[in-house]
C-alpha cells in the first residue's frame, strides 16, 4: 500500500513532534526519543519551494559515480531508499557499470539551478544502466541499443516494491522500451504494467513512471520522505532560525525592513540581497500577498561567529537532531 493509513500519520507526527521539543528547549512528555531512533534530517516545505537541515551525504562509490559534491544530500529516507534498490541491481546482477548521479539537493537545501524542484531532500537524478564495455561519466540519451534492460528493469522493480518512492519521471520512448522488455520477455501482465507505466496512453495518469521532457538520459526518482516532511512541518520559522546557527559558525541576525511605495517581495528581496523563498517563509508570505505602505517586514542576515573551542569540561547534550544546549565548566 503505498499510501500511509491516518493512524500511521498521526503516529509519525507525534514522534516528529516528541522528537523536535527537546530540540526547542521542552520536555519529552511522549517519551518516543528514547524509545525510538529519530530520523535524521528535516525536509521542510515542497521539493519545488524548501529547505533542507541535517542532509544525508550520498557516498557510495561501489554503486555510484557522483558528479557534484555540493549537490549531493538527500533526507536519510531519500539516501537510504536508492542506495537499497541499486545494491538490490547488483545483487542480482553481479558486474557491470555503476551509475551517474546527477543532482539530489545542497546542503541545506533551496534552489539549484536550473531546477524547479530538488530543494527539500526528496529528489535525485540518476543515471540509466547502459551496455558496454566503458564506464559513463556523465548521463547519456537512451536508444534502443544501448540500454540495458535487465538492469534497468529490475532497478525499475525495486522501486515499484518501495512505498516510500513517489514516482518516477522518465521520457515516454525510455518508457515505451521497457514496457516491452517487460510484456514481450518477461511476460508481466497488462494490469500491472498499467499500473506502472504512463505509456502507452499519451495523458497524464496516476501511475509510478511518468513522463516529463529531458527525461531521456536520466531517471528523476522523488520520494515521500514521510518521517523527515513531518518533522519538518512541525518546524516554525524561528526554529529553523535556531537550527540553522548550529548547522556551521554562522549566526543570524534579525533586521525590519518597512515597505515603500511600489515595493514587492521580489523588488525587497533584490534590495535585502536574500532569497526570495526565504524571505516569504520568514514572513508567511505568498507570492500573491499584498503589501501595505509601512507594513514592517523581516529579514535574517548571516553573520559569521568565530568558533569556540570547546574545553574538556563541555558536555552536550545532544538533541535528537543537533547538539543543543552545551554545558560547560561553572563560572560563576
Amino acid at each position: 500500500m503505498r499510501y500511509s493509513s491516518g493512524l500511521g500519520r498521526l503516529r509519525r507526527l507525534l514522534f516528529a513532534a516528541s522528537c523536535l521539543v527537546p530540540a526547542l528547549g521542552y520536555a519529552d512528555p511522549l517519551g518516543y526519543a528514547d524509545a525510538l531512533a529519530p530520523p535524521q534530517s528535516l525536509s521542510i516545505g515542497e521539493p519545488s519551494h524548501g529547505r533542507l537541515v541535517n542532509g544525508v551525504k550520498l557516498k557510495n562509490p561501489a554503486y555510484f559515480i557522483v558528479r557534484s559534491a555540493e549537490e549531493n544530500f538527500g533526507t536519510k529516507e531519500t539516501v537510504e531508499g536508492i542506495s537499497r534498490a541499486v545494491a538490490q541491481v547488483f545483487e542480482q546482477f553481479p558486474g557491470g557499470h555503476r551509475l551517474v548521479v546527477g543532482d539530489l539537493s545542497k546542503e541545506h537545501g533551496g534552489r539549484i539551478r536550473p531546477h524547479r524542484s530538488h530543494q527539500s531532500g526528496r529528489d535525485i537524478d540518476l543515471g540509466f544502466f547502459h551496455v558496454g564495455e566503458s564506464e559513463p561519466r556523465l548521463f547519456i540519451p537512451v536508444t534502443k541499443d544501448n540500454l540495458d534492460l535487465p538492469r534497468t528493469w529490475a532497478l525499475l522493480s525495486a522501486l515499484a516494491k518501495d512505498d516510500g518512492v513517489q514516482y518516477v519521471f522518465m521520457d515516454r520512448s525510455v518508457q515505451r522500451l521497457l514496457h516491452a522488455y517487460a510484456k514481450d520477455t518477461l511476460e508481466v501482465d497488462e494490469k500491472t504494467l498499467g499500473q506502472l507505466f504512463e505509456y502507452p496512453l499519451r495523458k497524464s495518469r496516476a501511475t509510478l513512471v511518468r513522463h516529463r521532457r529531458g527525461h531521456r538520459n536520466h531517471l528523476h526518482i522523488r520520494y515521500f520522505s514521510n518521517e523527515s516532511v513531518a518533522a519538518g512541518t512541525l518546524l516554525g520559522s524561528e526554529a529553523l532560525a535556531k537550527l540553522g546557527q548550529m548547522l556551521d559558525p554562522l549566526r543570524y541576525a534579525k533586521q525590519s525592513y518597512q515597505i515603500r511605495k511600489g515595493d514587492t517581495l521580489a523588488r525587497v528581496a533584490q534590495k535585502s540581497r536574500v532569497d526570495l523563498t526565504d524571505l516569504m517563509r520568514w514572513n508567511g508570505l505568498k507570492r500573491g500577498s499584498i503589501l501595505q505602505i509601512a507594513q514592517s517586514i523581516a529579514i535574517y542576515r548571516r553573520v559569521r561567529e568565530p568558533v569556540r573551542p570547546r574545553t574538556e569540561a563541555t558536555v552536550c547534550h545532544a538533541g535528537p537532531f543537533l547538539a543543543f544546549g552545551c554545558v560547560g565548566p561553572d563560572r560563576s
